[in-house]
Formats: C-alpha cells, sequence, structure tokens
C-alpha cells in the first residue's frame, strides 16, 4: 500500500503553508486525489512499512480506505502514501 520511505531532516512551513520536509514539499492544499486535509496533533513513528511517519502541525492529505478500517486514513504526504492513525489527526476540510 504504502512506500517503506520515511521523512528525515528538518521541517518548516512557510507562511503559505507550503510544508518543507526531508526530499519532499507538500501545498498544503487539497490533493485532487484526496479530498480532505489534516493537521497532526502529535508526532507519530511509523509502525509498519504501509504506515507514514507523521511530525506535529504539519498538514497532509487524507481519505477514507476503502476497506472498512476506521482506525486509520489513507494519507498522502508529497510522494508517500501510507496509512495514518485517525487518533493523531484533525480533519480540516469536510
Amino acid at each position: 500500500m504504502g512506500l517503506p520511505l520515511s521523512a528525515g531532516g528538518i521541517t518548516s512551513t512557510t507562511s503559505s503553508g507550503t510544508t518543507f520536509s526531508g526530499n519532499f514539499i507538500t501545498s498544503g492544499r487539497s490533493s485532487p486525489r484526496f479530498g480532505r486535509r489534516a493537521r497532526v496533533l502529535c508526532d507519530y513513528d511509523a509502525r509498519d512499512v504501509d504506515e507514514l511517519n507523521l511530525t506535529s502541525d504539519e498538514i497532509i492529505n487524507v481519505r477514507d480506505p476503502g476497506d472498512g478500517n476506521t482506525d486509520y486514513y489513507l494519507g498522502e504526504k508529497g510522494i508517500l502514501k501510507g496509512r495514518v492513525p485517525r487518533a493523531f489527526l484533525e480533519v480540516l476540510d469536510d
């Protein structure tokens, strides 16, 4: 499902909402494939290769995974995609 990659290094967010982290950039706007944006409430270290690492206060794109699992969203951070626990997110778009 997700890629077994994680972003390392420094994360920063510009005033326009663009987040620079590791080797990828996310715009803070919803991607056409992912309908909602979510703010990460606290850091999360992925526990499996199909999960994403999360950093507090970053904005990611999310959608329901479609597999009936209510504990996770499918998340997108730049080119990275993977499962993210719903408990660590505040959904910004409805």
